[in-house]
């Protein structure tokens, strides 16, 4: 944990999490010194990225359903699809829901993302995600509650190419998006030279995300594996990422509502 500035905490971290799938999620089965269940699995497919899982609730339990939500993306054959599973009750997985499906764009081959899951302050969830449209690599966020996925939107600027890389959940209902847009290239998009940019949003009813224009964190450079964070206290943004020959960079955003 680093201190920056007025009591702007930064704290970078990363962990792998091995997806394990309805009865692993939730305790169910277990004594009270705990124990996992046998895998299972939700996918089958080739994956990009890691998966993503969160409870809505601070209080899941087994009668309550939905429970866990898991969210991830398969590649196959040039194909990208992006999926989300809900547990019901005793936290039992359905079949998956296809969030979009789309031929990857030319140009970026070796890119591997995922979708990202927070829950907010007042227990909801959001989701974004990398996705494709006329051509281009786009952001989007959509609003999960009790009555499923609300439509999506789509946040990064159009024409552009946008690769999504973070989401975090602030202290006032809201998220912010982070997202990297590589540079073009005449033999494609240049992951060694991107920009990077960031926008605030809400869960705002019904069911739908609102997000404020984007705003550049970063120029264009050798930016790399940028992720977020919010100050509890402060409600200021951290922005961390790396560049050129692996030196940690960081910006920070005072605390205003989308738009502000």
């Amino acid at each position: 944990m680093a201190h920056l500035g007025r009591g702007v905490r930064l704290l970078v971290c990363a962990a792998i999490l091995q997806l394990l799938p309805a009865s692993a999620v939730h305790a169910e089965g277990t004594t009270g010194a705990g124990r996992w269940s046998a895998p299972a699995t939700l996918s089958s497919c080739p994956g990009t990225g890691t998966p993503q899982v969160v409870f809505p609730s601070d209080r899941p339990t087994r009668d309550t359903g939905p429970g866990a939500i898991v969210a991830w993306s398969d590649r196959r054959a040039g194909q990208t699809s992006v999926y989300l599973s809900r547990s019901e009750v005793g936290v039992r997985f359905g079949s998956p829901q296809l969030l979009e499906s789309f031929p990857d764009p030319p140009g970026l081959p070796g890119y591997e993302g995922s979708p990202r899951l927070v829950r907010l302050s007042s227990e909801s969830v959001m989701i974004a995600w990398t996705g494709a449209e006329n051509g281009h690599w786009v952001v989007r966020t959509a609003a999960i509650d009790l009555g499923g996925v609300g439509a999506p939107s789509t946040i990064s600027p159009p024409g552009s190419d946008a690769l999504l890389a973070a989401l975090a959940p602030g202290p006032d209902d809201e998220a912010l998006a982070l997202w990297t847009e590589p540079q073009p290239t005449p033999t494609g998009l240049d992951l060694g030279w991107q920009a990077i940019f960031a926008a605030r949003g809400i869960d705002a009813s019904p069911t739908r995300t609102i997000f404020a224009a984007a705003e550049q964190v970063a120029p264009p450079g050798p930016n790399s594996d940028a992720t977020v964070a919010f100050d509890p206290d402060s409600d200021r943004a951290v922005v961390a990422w790396r560049t050129g020959a692996g030196a940690i960079t960081y910006a920070i955003r005072a605390p205003g509502a989308p738009g502000g």
